[in-house]
Parts: C-alpha cells; structure tokens; sequence
C-alpha cells in the first residue's frame, strides 16, 4: 500500500511547485521536446515533398516532351513523370514515377538512378540490375548520359562545387576509365567535361575541341578537323537526328547553319534555320514559312537537295515539338501532357507526303 500511496501522492504535486523547484530544467524538458517534434515534422515534409516533386501533383499543369524512337519502340514520359513504352499498338508502363530519379534508353534497355546507383532494366528480359554505385563519399548525387553502348556517369558534389566522370561498360557495369577527376561547376557549365566533348553517333568517335574563342569548338574525328570549308567553328550542337547529330556553325562570313554528321559518313551542311528533327534523309520542322513554331502543320527538308515541302496532314492538330524515326512521328506540346502518333506517307519517289494519325494520345 505504501506504494499507492506514493504514487498517488506524486501525481497529486502541483505542476507550478516542480517549475518552481527546477525552471531550467522544465525549460530544457520542453525545449527538447518541440525540437524533437520539429524535426519529425520536417522529415515528413521533407519526405512528402519528394514524393509530390516526382508525381508533379501541384504543378502549374501537365506538360510532355518528345521521346525517344528505338528499334520501332516510342519510348516517352506521360502524366506525372513515368516513363511508358508505345510498341506500335498498345501501351505499356516500363518505370513508374518514383522508380527513377532520371532516364534514358537505347537498344540494350532503360537505364535510370535511383540515390547514387545507376540500373538497367533491359528489353529482352524486363529484370532490373544494378550496373553502379557511386562512391558513398564526396557525392551528392549522380547522373549520365550515353557513349555508344556504354554510359558516362558523372557524379557530383554540390558542397564542393565540383564533379567526376567515370566511363562504365554500359552491359556488365564494369568501370573502364575515369575520364575526369574534380572538374570545377564553371567547367560543366561552359561544356567542358568529358561526357559534352566527347560523342559518339553510330561507331563514329567525335571529339569537340575548345578554341580561344568562348563556347566555340572545333569538331575532329581522330585527331582530324571534320569541319566542312567555310566554317570557322561549332557555336553549339543538339542531338535531334534519329541517326546523326547536327551541329550549329559559325561560318567565316558569319552566318550560321547546320552540319549534319551522320553515322553513314554522308555528313551535309544545311543552309536552313530551325529545330529540325532528322531520319535519313529527311529531316523535318514545325512551323510556317516564318519559322513560327506554334502553327499545325510540318515541314519536310531533302538534306541531299536543299527542298522543302508541307506535309499535308489528315487529322488538324497544334504541333509544338516533334521526333521521328523516318516511319513515325510522334508530336506534343508543353502545356498538355498528350503524345500524338504519326505515319509517314511516302510518295512513288521516296518522299514524304503525308501524316496519316495512328493516335491522338498514345499516353492513354
């Protein structure tokens, strides 16, 4: 009984008398409480923003971006970040919104991050495997691009403004070289890393050479110059062909046009302005004559000739961005998040004609 009687007589001690007795430690004894709460309630927040960040849930509405053609396959994000595959008939999702923190395909599979590690999810067997993990210090995060068939992974570190590339086999993860080591930020941005000089297009090895001049390159395939006569550099480059990459150059007259280096060797210098998507010999464009790209019809450029033609198309739809592979098109915009599927007409010559519409929305 004595113990009840303890106990109840604890409970009976007017709280103000123990502030009084001892504030500072009442004090501390709340402090560390809402502190405690605080950072749990942070961690939630934290947590659920990452989540909201990937599904997009609270942006200003959806938006799409072209995807990428492989093997016939229209691979393309939809909705709120997942990545989808359009196998001429259906459907289907590969990676869902939070499986990945970024993406890429090509023939051997989907590759994506996830923290510090790199996977590949490959076609023929759809079984995810890890293919790197980044070293567990001096790295805040980690990304990458394609080199031919293997992968430049390069990883950064935000506190030291500072980033690495390692080249990795990019079927067995196995790491072939690090090809650079602690390259300040003001580099990346400037395009002076590893993996924005060097590229590949088919088994073609294309390295940009920096000059004196700011952002201008030379373009050398090995160890040679392969720009044509008349230009003096390469401003910038962007990979819009579905089988070559197009250059902008600065000629000697100080105009500017586009070199197409493709991987047959049949390298063109195309005197025309505009985002052009190209397969072959084609290459296409949205947009009037003015170059105005929020218009609903397609033009077609023979990069052999210098012609241009419109397409007619059976279906009126806005065009805002595009991809081909030379049989498809596929088109979007950016305030919607809809993927519009194309057949490419061709006339008794070879040329393109038409645009005949598969389907409004293959996201759906």
């Amino acid at each position: 009984m004595k113990g009840l009687r303890l106990l109840k007589a604890l409970n009976d001690i007017d709280g103000a008398l123990v502030e009084q007795a001892a504030p500072g430690k009442a004090k501390r004894f709340r402090w560390a409480r809402a502190l405690a709460t605080a950072a749990c309630l942070a961690l939630v927040i934290g947590s659920a923003g990452t989540v909201i960040g990937r599904l997009g849930l609270f942006r200003a509405g959806c938006s799409a971006w072209p995807g990428d053609f492989i093997d016939g396959r229209y691979y393309f994000r939809a909705g709120h970040g997942g990545l989808y595959c359009w196998n001429g008939q259906t459907t289907e999702k590969v990676l869902g919104a939070l499986a990945s923190d970024g993406k890429l395909v090509n023939e051997y599979g989907v590759y994506y991050t996830r923290g510090r590690r790199l996977y590949v999810k490959p076609h023929g067997t759809g079984k995810t495997k890890r293919l790197y993990t980044a070293p567990l210090l001096d790295r805040s995060h980690i990304g990458f691009d394609f080199y031919g068939d293997d992968v430049v992974v390069r990883i950064y570190n935000k506190r030291k403004k500072h980033a690495s590339e390692v080249l990795v086999d990019g079927l067995t993860g196995q790491v072939l070289a690090t090809v650079t080591d602690h390259i300040p930020y003001s580099d990346l941005y400037d395009n002076l890393a590893w993996g924005d000089t060097h590229l590949k297009v088919g088994e073609r090895e294309l390295v940009l050479v920096p000059l004196e001049d700011e952002h201008r390159f030379d373009l050398t395939e090995q160890g040679l110059s392969i720009l044509p006569e008349g230009a003096a550099a390469v401003s910038s480059y962007y990979r819009r062909g579905y089988d070559q990459l197009w250059f902008d150059l600065t000629m000697d007259s100080g105009a500017v046009e586009q070199f197409a280096v493709r991987s047959d060797n049949e390298d063109r210098l195309i005197d025309e302005e505009g985002s052009w998507s190209a397969a072959g010999d084609f290459a296409y464009r949205v947009g009037d004559s003015n170059g105005d790209t929020l218009d609903d019809t397609v033009w077609c450029l023979d990069t052999r000739t210098g012609q241009q033609w419109q397409l007619e198309n059976d279906t009126p739809m806005e065009f805002y961005e595009i991809t081909t592979d030379g049989v498809h098109l596929a088109s979007c915009v950016p305030w919607d998040d809809y993927q519009a599927m194309w057949r490419i007409e061709y006339d008794g010559q070879g040329c393109p004609e038409a645009l005949v519409l598969l389907d409004e929305d293959v996201s759906e």
